[in-house]
């Protein structure tokens, strides 16, 4: 049996929906260089995908989250939103603490794919 939510929970949930679309919304319009947001189940990533900025979830206890109230305590990351994943990187190397070093992409040739020939 579906548990119905009550209108106070219901409104709790439009606003925290509405508040991850602002903060995807203002880094493409140059209103912030980036932004930060939990994500549990997607809370960065899919709104970074429909505004065509980079977002990811980082992986659990790579930054600390002292001060957050977690949905879900052991899925819940705090991860990044900006324009490039450059920006992404640099901001994740703040909100670490760690010194952060020149990013660099990487050559082409340096890189290995692997693509399987057969599916079993």
């Amino acid at each position: 049996m579906a548990r119905r939510l009550n209108r106070t929970t219901e409104r709790h949930h439009v606003q925290q929906a509405a508040r991850r679309q602002v903060r995807a919304r203002l880094v493409p319009a140059h209103l912030v260089l980036c932004a930060i947001g939990t994500d549990t189940g997607g809370s960065v990533r899919i709104p970074a995908s429909y505004n065509g900025v980079v977002g990811y979830k980082t992986s659990t206890g790579r930054i600390d989250k002292t001060g957050l109230v977690p949905l879900a305590r052991t899925y819940e990351t705090i991860g990044p939103l900006a324009r490039s994943v450059e920006d992404c990187i640099l901001l994740d190397v703040l909100m670490r603490g760690k010194v952060a070093l020149p990013v660099r992409r990487a050559e082409l040739n340096s890189l290995t794919v692997v693509a399987p020939t057969m599916w079993c």
